[in-house]
């Protein structure tokens, strides 16, 4: 599982500065806090959902935001970044 989160974190560092990526970051951030949950650091978790949370209410019109999280976000990233 940490090398898992290694490679999440690798992720994050290559496109958290690009604001074109911001659905691939919070894709990452998504795996990130489920790898947390797992590892037992739900502090980890929640900051990691936190950042979904943002993303998700600067991207995702409000008439999708019932939609399951995940599923949405999914559609959302390029497909080669899959």
């Amino acid at each position: 599982m940490h090398d898992i989160s290694e490679h999440l974190d690798e992720a994050l560092r290559v496109y958290g500065g690009r604001p074109a990526w911001r659905p691939e970051v919070a894709r990452a951030c998504i795996r990130k806090a489920k790898v947390r949950v797992a590892l037992g650091d739900d502090k980890g978790a929640a900051e990691a959902m936190a950042r979904v949370q943002k993303i998700w209410m600067e991207l995702v019109p409000k008439e999708r935001r019932s939609e399951p999280m995940e599923k949405v976000i999914d559609e959302m990233v390029f497909f080669w970044s899959k």
